[in-house]
């Protein structure tokens, strides 16, 4: 989605309230050393992990290779859900529709899944997923998209 400006320049990308340009500021200024004020808080970026599986499914592997992911990026967890769904359409998931929830409600700013199958093994599912994820300011973020997970039966 493209809009204009006041003065007529194209602006890309998402708006953000004043508070999350002032972390984003705050994160800025520490990162290049330069100190903030005492009444801003900068924190760490937080996720929720989304987990999808057929209903024997063991997702404890998964689950810590997220929890490592989420780790090695600083971010904190902020929810963990798993869903025994398989193959059910995104829409019809409410463990999916909770992780989203998370977003909607500027708890996290990401849903972190280990694989794309996780969320549909369909382009179009996924997508829309995907969007409707961005429109509340929040990412999909997704491990790794085909390694390993049919060897695991997870996520079919």
């Amino acid at each position: 989605m493209v809009s204009e400006s006041e003065n007529g320049q194209k602006a890309n990308g998402p708006r953000r309230t004043g508070a999350e340009l002032q972390r984003r500021r705050d994160l800025a200024d520490a990162a290049s050393g330069v100190a903030f004020s005492d009444q801003s808080k900068v924190t760490k970026f937080r996720v929720v992990i989304y987990l999808c599986g057929a209903r024997n499914a063991d997702l404890s592997g998964p689950l810590a290779q997220a929890r490592e992911h989420a780790e090695a990026f600083g971010w904190d967890v902020v929810a963990e859900i798993e869903d025994a769904e398989g193959l059910n359409p995104p829409a019809e998931r409410e463990g999916l529709k909770l992780a989203i929830g998370y977003v909607e409600e500027k708890t996290a700013g990401a849903v972190l899944t280990p694989w794309r199958t996780m969320i549909s093994p369909i382009a179009d599912e996924y997508d829309e997923t995907a969007r409707r994820i961005e429109r509340w300011g929040g990412f999909l973020q997704v491990m790794d998209s085909a390694r390993d997970h049919a060897r695991a039966g997870v996520g079919q």
